[in-house]
């Protein structure tokens, strides 16, 4: 720095001056000048939108992230020296609330308060997060820094979120499962609805407490409870699905059958928590247990049914074979049954067989059975039972039921049982010939004059009639699907020939053909197949046949005229209600004139069936 002196015609002459070193100087603006050029590369380079106001609230520094952000054509440096509150207010409608914008900008500034992530939302859907904090140089106040940021994805993501988690929350609560979820801990982290039901703890009582405390679980194998460790072993080992009882507050007693299904819940801290869901079957597993009770068990008595009955007597047969036991089988039939049934109606019938039931139960060994096979048949398997106490108990059961008045409001009924016995020893093949065996010796216990017993023995003419019935039983079945029976149409005439009225008057007989087409006399197959309830099938078909037949004399030009069709109907067609229908519309079907059909039925079969006929 220099002075020039002067003469007094104003020409130098002299020269003063001085030196300063400015090195520091020099060095000090090249460090601002950097440290510049630093903050405005970093400001370039910014995501978030940056403003700094001077102490007068105009704008000293920008970048250009906030004016992409607010939609400001001009560069950032063009903005420098602006009235920030001036600003502010022109760009309010970008702001989805802009005069509520604007008045928390003044108040953040007249209270001097920093903040943080305060959520603004603009007009065109996206979501703002602005940072404010005063800039001060001791105590004084120079400026204010504004940041802002667009967290739109971040806020979509967190929606998006909270909506899966509100569904997440709706799927948990209306589940009919139980939801259990555990931490690493096997602390309780969440039950939901059905899982309180269940557990019967309420999630506020539950919450943090071990799941051994709020649901035990137990299954077949008692020296290893399934605890939580125990729960962790199963899933590592691949078992996620296993049945087991969930026990009420720890009683043992006490529980409901559960599927328990458990899943590992795999956080990043490597702590592995546990997702157990808990499927309710036991209504399920007791439907279930109640279908079985009824496929074994006849619904009226509760006693077992025919097919319990069959099962328990393969057993007996197997353990007599293999261990040359000896048992027995009682085959009963009630005496005067129908009698009750016909007088006093089906209700009657079932209350007396209720209580037949339980004279049968009462009068047998703890270990014997007694089955209804159907109808009025009963009958009782006695394991590890001889010939003579099988007979003795035979007996106390017929004395029992024969000794047994059955009231009904003005009634009073005395019925019997028959009981064929036999012995289940290792010459028996299959268990439906011992069946059948003891079937033959109830029948003829019947025949000897009912309310008898009769044991099986395979030499007895008595059993062997009956084997032949039941041989000739099994022809008529066949015979019945094949057609094999035969119609011979008898003439009837008058003693007196002179008072033979016009026309044939003729009798329809059936017979029947065995295999080869041989005859086989109505003395045969008549017998067994009242017995066994064929003879509505045969009936039947006798109907259908003459009726068709007497269609075609009648339609036939060079035919005899005919007066009258005699056709025999058995005893057991009378019972049969739905006879008197399929007659009724084969003669319609037939279109035969009135008067020329006669059904003969015998007048033993019209009194035992009156009501019927």
């Amino acid at each position: 720095r220099g002075l020039a002196i002067r003469d007094a015609q104003g020409e130098p002459y002299r020269m003063v001056g001085t030196h300063t070193d400015i090195t520091e100087l020099k060095e000090a603006e090249g460090r601002l000048a950097l440290e510049r050029s630093r903050l405005a590369s970093l400001l370039s380079n910014l995501h978030s939108a940056v403003l700094v106001e001077d102490a007068t609230r105009r704008i000293a520094l920008t970048n250009q992230a906030f004016c992409d952000m607010f939609h400001i054509p001009a560069p950032p440096q063009a903005l420098v020296g602006a009235d920030c509150a001036e600003a502010a207010r022109e760009g309010a409608p970008l702001f989805k609330q802009g005069d509520v914008v604007i008045r928390r900008i003044d108040d953040l500034i007249e209270r001097h308060e920093p903040v943080l992530g305060e959520l603004i939302e603009m007009s065109d859907g996206r979501a703002l997060e602005r940072d404010y904090s005063p800039i001060r140089v001791g105590d004084e106040l120079v400026g204010n820094l504004w940041m802002y940021r667009d967290v739109t994805p971040r806020i979509e993501l967190e929606r998006k979120l909270s909506e899966q988690r509100e569904r997440l929350r709706i799927v948990l609560m209306s589940m009919a499962d139980g939801v259990i979820v555990i931490d690493n801990d096997g602390r309780i982290e969440l039950l939901n609805p059905a899982a309180e039901i269940l557990t019967g703890w309420p999630l506020a009582e539950a919450l943090d407490r071990p799941l051994d405390r709020v649901a035990q679980f137990s299954t077949d194998d008692i020296e290893h409870p399934l605890n939580t460790d125990a729960l962790h072993a199963r899933v590592h080992d691949g078992q996620h699905e296993f049945t087991a009882r969930l026990l009420h507050r720890g009683d043992i007693e006490s529980h409901t059958d559960i599927e328990l299904n458990v899943s590992l819940i795999h956080a990043e801290s490597g702590a592995d928590g546990l997702v157990l869901i808990l499927h309710d079957v036991s209504e399920t597993r007791r439907m279930l247990e109640q279908m079985n009770w009824q496929a074994s068990h006849d619904p009226l008595t509760g006693l077992p049914n025919r097919r319990a009955f069959g099962e328990r007597l393969k057993a007996l047969l197997e353990g007599a074979r293999s261990h040359n036991e000896q048992h027995a089988l009682l085959y009963m039939d009630l005496d005067q049954f129908k009698v009750v049934n016909d007088t006093c109606g089906h209700h009657a019938g079932d209350e007396l067989l209720l209580n037949i039931a339980k004279l049968l139960r009462d009068g047998v060994r703890r270990d014997d059975m007694i089955a209804r096979l159907g109808g009025d048949e009963f009958a009782a398997l006695l394991p590890t039972c001889s010939a003579e106490v099988a007979k003795r108990i035979a007996n106390q059961l017929r004395e029992s039921v024969q000794n047994f008045s059955f009231y009904w409001q003005d009634h009073v009924f005395s019925v019997g049982v028959s009981i064929g016995i036999v012995t289940i020893d290792p010459r028996w093949g299959a268990a439906d010939e011992i069946l059948r065996a003891a079937d033959i010796a109830c029948y003829a216990a019947k025949e000897a004059g009912r309310n008898r017993i009769h044991t099986y023995e395979a030499a007895d003419e008595v059993m062997s009639h009956q084997v032949e019935q039941l041989g000739m039983a099994s022809q008529i079945q066949l015979a019945v699907r094949e057609e094999r029976f035969v119609l011979y149409a008898q003439p009837l005439k008058p003693l007196i020939p002179s008072e033979a009225p016009a026309g044939l008057h003729l009798e329809v007989l059936v017979r029947m053909l065995d295999r080869d087409n041989r005859l086989v006399p109505p003395g045969l197959f008549i017998g067994a197949a009242e017995r066994y309830n064929l003879m509505q099938s045969i009936d039947r078909w006798v109907v259908s046949v003459t009726l068709a037949r007497v269609r075609e004399a009648l339609d036939a030009p060079d035919a005899p005229a005919l007066s009258h069709v005699g056709i025999n109907l058995s005893g057991n067609s009378l019972t049969d209600e739905t006879m008197l229908g399929f007659v009724e519309q084969e003669v319609r079907r037939h279109n035969l004139p009135k008067g020329l059909i006669c059904f003969e039925i015998t007048e033993t079969a019209v009194i035992s069936n009156m009501h019927m006929a």
